[in-house]
């Protein structure tokens, strides 16, 4: 492909309507790498003109790579290896729908009460009406003012009333009902406060200030156009009451007045501390545009005043619950921090008004609401639970209250808790959610009909919509089309734009099409949604795509409108998507940039520690592991990814530690990872405790074929252990398993369990109490029993409960789980002809579906780590299977130009480092050339993946020494069976220990990162996260280190993206050798042995070949094994002539001129000859005759060739 050709069709994608982030060019053509440089250059023009796109171009080569990376589209290439490889994905488990419960958004509720700031009644110098009297005045003014001691300033206030005589004190009996007014309203009893501030305007009619709480009085009687009269007129008097301007704007917006705010207020007063608290309940009160902004910025004015705090706070909220709607780009930006701060003001307000014992019912129900709501969106589940409980307590909370006290037990893990909570209640919220606690709870029949029977006459179109959509999940559930298809219609109706009702749409799908399909229209409704699209319904298609595995698109879904200064469950989406996505660079920098509470969430936490785990960077998975553990100690994910960690990390001593831990008692979420626990305990030594928790499992989890195999698995292992477990005891007792039949001819099978929540999961469980357990009780197979009703029984069979299940899955698993690989029935009988027949048709079809896969390797461009992964093997243990068969491994092309770039590329590297991946590493190490490696190359790295494919090939080394290895295959017809004994098991498993330890202790263990300057295919491979076969090249193009690969086809996906430098083991053992590093006998030594192992293209030279003839004679066998196995790499059928020949005359030259050579030479020469012209039937005699004539001055092999010709026939 051609730079111009290449801009020019990415000038034209560019101009379609979509927005487009990458371009990939696709050829049949062989790999390309002037192409791919040519379109990197293009890529950086189109990024310094504005477009954000990323360009590759893909040959056939590479394609062939990506495709074995890719399960589905490898089987679409190789439909046979669906038979043996591919599995359904699972359906929709009952959990899921936990992920739409505590998601909902619920409006602010405004309260009626005015936001009041009272006059400065002080003394004005009047002293001499009673100075004392009036200090105690101002004390009781202040609790109130400045320290919220509303009920101590009431008594006092009162008590005053109650023991002075104030006939001739006017003005402080004016000022005792002026504050005790203000206490009213502080305790929510403003019509009681109405009446005081009309008193005390009878008191002093002509005070301004009593005119002003006139004012407030009418505005709380509802008598507004007085109100804004009696304000006016105290803004008019003299001395001016400042303080009656907020009055008269407050008295405006509940008026029917109209007219700009601003104009009520005197210029001189403006932004003073009464009139914005008065603009402020006036914007807010009539919802003008931009009222909240406004308000927050008036806020920031006054930041110690108690009412503009609660103004505030109830500003913010709006604008955080409005930013849950509204489209990106549209609303007013609050921090976390806002919205942390406004929850502590709106709690605190909330908290006084229970202490002080708030009367007005409404307004403390408004208070209440509005904290917890802000509570809730700064995740502040457990300060939201112990407000509304207190509130519970106070004012008996019922309806929205309880749905949202409700919703803090449900994010506090406590569904219990939450569904007694809403017991009961009839309110249309708590309906709803007391129908998804059903559902969670597996009653999704019985949740969809509760939602259903709803009365949704009076039910607003926010609830409607609620409703519609949990009808909508709940059938999906259930596979109910026609309920699925109502909720499709309704919430398009309610909602044209919104997008839930295609999300729906396309989950109905599933039944009917494939996941890819399902995929497929996912991504084309993320590519169309509008700019403008709102924030929620982002949210709810995020979270399917992530759901659906399609993180990458879901982080370009939110990418425009997460705020990472909010701590809230979009920013937990997108941080979750990004490491999901393997975003590696943008998760690191939206992590460090976001909020400390949203850093240290469980959900982020546990995100950033599968990251870390994902890409080896096994100290940070640790770290944040732990710190999920300090904040919930018994997080069961995070037990098992520190245990995980720790056996990667070969630390014994820190697993058993972990392991003595009741890890079965946990509140195990998900199924798999207790499924995991359980294998492990077991692996380690716990087979009481893993047996007892998988046979749970087991009951627990019966469609789970992982369960089936889990439990057997440990059974198995149990029945091979030494110990006596008392479990073949033929006695029925606790924990036994009965077959009874009785005289009629009727049978029953049961399990005397006295465990009540196993007889939970298992119908077939009784209580040792049950009639037949106890008349069973103590007998033996084949006692005959009679039962508590007269019947008599046979005891057919008794057996411990482990063995009954292990039978059951050996006889029902294939039946029940057709298409998951586990245990088959095969009929065998060594006896009758054709009795092996079946079983040799599978070992067949294994040997034929290997062959297959083998030849995708061989014949294309499949990397050998991908072929072991398929075949579910250590990539040692298929290279060594591949060579034993005579094919070779595929280390070099075998081109001149390829030796010469690998060998300028290791002369630049220097010793800079180098990467290497797990066969060359192990190949290394059994040479003993890792410290040649270091001296040649620089400190060797290794990625994560290496260590931990060594450690898995340890262990299974390690299960194989204690009783040998034992495999059954099919050769040459019928069954042929291998046995390595225990003995040569251990000493494989002794030196792969030495091995890791080696790496340990010598070379740098590396995570690999998908950063975004990768190349866009390795990217793509990575965020996959299918296959850890490129993990080398990867760390070599990210660190700048030589990749020394033994693999070709990784090499040449690198050298495709024209990123990296690359090697292979031979070519550094030629620049060792060439620097003094090591001698000729040894680099010929380990050349014959690479080539043993199936090394292809291993380079040869003259020097190399006379030299292995030498080193053959001194052991006396010409040929020996070293000069046959460099021999190897001479002739052929597809050899280039000349080179070959070239190397044969040095080695010849070398062994005829040669004294010492005199005794070997003949044999090696008639050998080396053999090999030269081997399956060369056209040219041979041309071969031959060069050869002559080449060395036709050395007479005493010109008289060996001639005799040596007319031997093989050659004239």
């Amino acid at each position: 492909m051609k730079k111009d050709e290449i801009l020019k069709d990415a000038r034209k994608a560019l101009a379609l309507e979509v927005k487009l982030k990458e371009l990939i060019f696709v050829t049949t053509a062989p790999n390309d790498t002037g192409a791919t440089l040519a379109a990197n250059e293009i890529e950086r023009l189109l990024r310094g003109e504005g477009y954000d796109i990323q360009i590759a171009v893909y040959g056939w080569g590479q394609l062939e790579t990506v495709i074995a990376v890719h399960p589905v589209a490898y089987a679409a290439f190789h439909p046979s290896a669906m038979s043996t490889s591919a599995s359904r994905n699972p359906s929709l488990s009952t959990h899921d729908l936990a992920d739409i419960i505590a998601t909902h958004v619920a409006e602010r509720i405004r309260g009626d009460g005015l936001a009041i700031l009272s006059s400065d009644t002080s003394n004005h110098g009047l002293a001499s009406e009673d100075p004392l009297l009036h200090v105690k005045i101002d004390t009781y003014r202040d609790l109130l003012k400045d320290q919220r001691h509303t009920l101590s300033a009431q008594q006092g206030l009162l008590k005053i009333l109650e023991t002075e005589d104030l006939s001739a004190k006017p003005w402080a009996r004016f000022r005792i009902e002026t504050n005790l007014a203000a206490i009213d309203l502080d305790l929510g009893k403003s019509d009681q406060a109405a009446l005081r501030f009309e008193a005390a305007h009878t008191m002093r009619p002509t005070d301004p200030n009593a005119i002003a709480n006139l004012a407030l009085a009418r505005a709380l009687q509802g008598r507004f156009e007085e109100a804004m009269q009696a304000a006016h007129a105290a803004l008019e008097g003299s001395p001016r009451a400042d303080h009656a301007v907020g009055y008269l704007l407050q008295a405006a917006a509940r008026s029917d007045w109209s007219g700009d705010p601003l104009g009520l207020i005197p210029e001189d007063l403006r932004g003073t501390l009464h009139a914005d608290i008065g603009l402020a309940e006036f914007l807010g009160r009539r919802q003008m545009p931009g009222w909240a902004a406004q308000t927050c910025q008036m806020a920031k004015r006054h930041p110690d005043s108690l009412e503009f705090k609660r103004a505030n706070a109830l500003a913010v909220l709006s604008l955080a619950l409005d930013s849950e709607d509204a489209a990106p780009r549209q609303t007013d930006s609050i921090s976390g921090m806002d919205v942390a701060q406004a929850a502590d003001d709106m709690k605190s307000f909330a908290e006084h008004c229970l202490e002080v014992g708030y009367s007005n019912r409404h307004d403390l129900h408004a208070h209440l609401h509005n904290a917890a709501l802000l509570l809730r969106l700064c995740n502040r589940h457990a300060e939201c639970e112990a407000l509304l409980l207190r509130g519970r307590a106070a004012l008996g909370i019922e309806g929205r209250l309880t749905w949202l006290l409700a919703l803090a037990q449900l994010a506090l893990g406590r569904a219990d808790d939450a569904a007694e909570t809403v017991a009961g209640e009839t309110d249309p919220e708590s309906v709803l959610l007391r129908a998804e606690l059903r559902a969670a709870n597996r009653n999704i029949s019985g949740a969809l009909a509760e939602v259903l029977q709803m009365e949704t006459s009076d039910l607003s179109d926010r609830i409607r919509w609620q409703r519609w959509r949990l009808i909508g999940e709940l059938s999906l559930l259930l596979d109910d089309r026609i309920n699925l298809a109502s909720a499709i219609t309704s919430l398009r109706e309610l909602r044209p734009n919104d997008i839930v009702a295609n999300l729906l749409e396309i989950k109905g799908d599933r039944t009917a099409e494939g996941l890819a399909s399902i995929r497929k229209k996912l991504q084309s409704l993320a590519a169309s949604i509008p700019s403008d699209l709102d924030t929620a319904s982002r949210f709810s298609l995020a979270e399917e795509l992530r759901d659906q595995g399609l993180p990458y698109e879901a982080v370009n879904v939110l990418e425009d409108v997460v705020d990472l200064s909010r701590h809230n469950a979009g920013a937990i989406l997108y941080l979750q998507a990004l490491a999901a996505a393997r975003r590696d660079d943008a998760f690191k920098d939206a992590l460090g940039r976001a909020h400390e509470l949203l850093r240290t969430d469980p959900l982020v936490l546990w995100a950033a520690a599968a990251h870390a785990w994902n890409i080896g960077d096994l100290i940070e998975a640790l770290r944040c592991a732990e710190e999920m553990l300090r904040q919930v100690p018994d997080d069961p994910n995070a037990r098992l990814l520190k245990l995980e960690i720790y056996i990667r990390q070969d630390r014994s001593r820190d697993v058993f530690v972990e392991l003595e831990k009741p890890l079965e008692a946990l509140a195990w979420r998900d199924p798999e990872n207790a499924l995991r626990a359980a294998f492990l305990l077991g692996q380690f030594g716990y087979r009481q405790r893993a047996i007892s928790f998988a046979y749970r499992l087991f009951l627990e989890h019966r469609d789970l074929p992982r369960a089936w195999m889990t439990f057997s698995t440990l059974a198995l292992e149990e029945g091979r252990s030494d110990q006596d477990s008392g479990r073949n005891a033929p006695t029925v007792g606790t924990d036994m398993a009965v077959d009874l039949r009785f005289d009629d001819g009727s049978s029953v099978f049961f399990v005397v369990e006295p465990d009540r929540l196993l007889r939970k999961y298992d119908e077939a469980a009784w209580e040792p109490e049950h009639p037949l357990a106890r008349a069973a009780m103590g007998h033996v197979k084949g006692s005959r029993i009679v039962t508590s009703d007269g019947r008599g029984a046979e005891i057919v069979e008794v057996k411990h409960k482990y063995l009954a299940r292990l039978s059951f899955v050996l006889d029902n698993y294939e039946t029940r789980f057709p298409e998951v690989f586990g245990f088959r029935n095969l009929p065998i009988d060594t006896e009758a002809p054709g009795g092996l027949d079946e079983m040799i048709r599978e070992l067949k079809d294994r040997r034929d579906w290997i062959q297959e896969e083998q030849g995708h390797y061989t014949n294309g461009f499949v990397p050998i780590a991908i072929l072991a992964q398929r075949l579910g093997m250590s990539v040692i243990d298929v290279a060594s299977g591949v060579a034993s068969q005579g094919l070779k491994l595929k280390v070099a092309g075998g081109r001149a130009e390829e030796r010469d770039a690998a060998w300028r590329a290791i002369v630049e590297n220097g010793e800079s480092g180098c990467v290497l991946d797990t066969l060359t590493f192990w190949t290394a190490w059994k040479l003993g050339s890792l410290p040649v490696m270091q001296s040649t190359c620089g400190a060797i790295h290794l990625p994560q993946s290496v260590m931990d494919e060594l450690r898995g090939q340890r262990e299974r080394l390690k299960d194989a020494a204690r009783e040998g290895l034992k495999t059954v295959s099919y050769a040459e017809g019928s069954i042929a069976l291998q046995e390595i004994s225990a003995d040569t098991m251990g000493k494989n498993r002794d030196e792969m220990q030495a091995a890791i330890s080696w790496a340990e202790e010598n070379a740098e263990i590396v995570p690999v990162l998908a950063v975004d300057d990768l190349p866009l295919p390795l990217r793509q491979i990575q965020r996959a996260a299918s296959t850890d076969a490129f993990d080398a090249l990867v760390v070599g193009i990210q660190r700048g280190l030589l990749l020394v690969s033994d693999d070709l086809p990784v090499r040449e996906f690198g050298i495709a993206q024209g990123r990296g430098s690359y090697a292979w083991s031979h070519a550094v053992f030629g620049v060792a050798l060439s620097r003094g590093f090591i001698d000729q006998d040894t680099y010929v030594r380990w050349s014959a042995t690479l080539i043993e192992a199936g090394y292809s293209y291993i380079g040869m030279s003259g020097p190399a070949l006379a030299r292995a003839a030498f080193l053959d004679s001194t052991i006396g066998e010409v040929p020996g094994p070293i000069f046959r196995a460099l021999c190897d790499m001479i002739g052929g059928k597809i050899a280039e002539p000349g080179s070959h020949i070239m190397v044969c005359i040095e080695c010849l030259r070398l062994l005829w001129l040669d004294r010492k050579a005199i005794r070997y030479r003949e044999a090696a020469t008639g050998y080396l000859l053999g090999r030269l012209i081997a399956e060369r039937v056209d040219d041979y005699r041309e071969i031959i005759a060069t050869i002559s004539h080449r060395t036709q001055r050395i007479f005493s092999l010109r008289h060996y060739l001639s005799i040596w010709k007319v031997g093989h026939f050659i004239s």
